[in-house]
């Protein structure tokens, strides 16, 4: 086995970890939303995950050696990967059903071809393509969403869905540059802390009120902040490091099957015959997909 093969492995190894600590955190972000805005909870995840990934690095190296031309580069890439998707995501879903959101945030890996393609000139192969739009369809099954609904959905709100999709496909984007130069703790550290500056303004100027923090929210948000955002980002960072964006991206289609997955056995229903094809479908499916993405050449090398 080469090291590359291997280190691929240890990513999809590692993304398996963060799809399903992804798909989980926003059924347990739902129960805040009630009390908090959706910028005051990106604060409080955001700036609790800065805290605990800077505490960290303290305790273990404490170097923070960065290139001040590259500051504008570490608020782009929290601009997009952290407070732009989850705020059009969470801004989605006050007009469409979460199985429609879902649909379309597991358009991710679409458009991360899109982007490989403009700013890479790496042509993916109109194989992996079909396969990518299979594995929405096997999303679709899982979700259970109606085509009524599809076809209801306010336009405001597939904007800010399709926004979410944007943003992650820049974040992907901008991030291979980065974790060539950084650690992908370091990205983690510095991703964070500008998402947490970015957000301040938003919180502040709105705060949660002290009753909010009961011992259930602080939970909470201990879940979101470092499994969500510090362990969750890491891992992401570092697999971006040896796979690239796309393989990484399409791997956002299993955070919807969690999440329907994990409603489901909080909740003590059953999973259908049709949710289970649809999740082999999206398994096979993405496996496909990797298997043509790696058999295919980039345009500029």
């Amino acid at each position: 086995m080469d090291n590359q093969t291997n280190k691929a492995r240890i990513s999809y190894f590692m993304l398996s970890i963060v799809m399903m600590i992804w798909g989980i955190t926003p059924i347990f972000a739902k129960t805040l939303l009630t009390s908090v805005s959706v910028p005051g909870l990106g604060f409080l995840n955001f700036g609790s995950a800065a805290l605990f990934t800077l505490t960290f690095k303290l305790l273990r190296d404490r170097s923070f050696r960065f290139r001040l031309r590259d500051v504008p580069f570490f608020f782009l890439n929290a601009l997009f990967g952290n407070v732009g998707y989850q705020l059009t995501n969470y801004a989605a879903l006050e007009y469409l059903s979460a199985g429609v959101v879902a649909v379309v945030i597991a358009s991710i890996p679409l458009m991360s071809v899109l982007m490989e393609f403009l700013f890479h000139r790496n042509a993916p192969g109109w194989r992996a393509v079909v396969f990518i739009a299979v594995c929405i369809f096997g999303v679709s099954l899982v979700i259970g969403v109606d085509l009524q609904d599809l076809v209801e959905g306010k336009v405001l709100g597939y904007i800010f869905a399709f926004g979410s999709v944007v943003s992650w496909g820049f974040y992907g984007i901008l991030m291979e540059k980065m974790v060539a130069r950084y650690s992908s703790q370091d990205l983690s550290v510095y991703q964070l802390c500008a998402s947490a500056i970015i957000l301040a303004p938003f919180y502040f100027a709105n705060p949660a009120p002290t009753e909010f923090f009961s011992t259930h929210t602080i939970l909470v948000i201990l879940f979101l902040s470092i499994g969500g955002s510090s362990v969750g980002y890491m891992l992401y960072n570092k697999s971006l490091s040896y796979v690239g964006a796309m393989p990484c991206a399409l791997f956002a289609n299993f955070m919807p099957v969690v999440t329907v997955i994990g409603e489901r056995l909080i909740l003590g229903a059953s999973l259908s015959p049709l949710q289970i094809v649809g999740m082999a479908v999206v398994i096979i499916s993405a496996c496909f997909v990797i298997r043509f993405k790696n058999q295919r050449p980039s345009l500029n090398r």
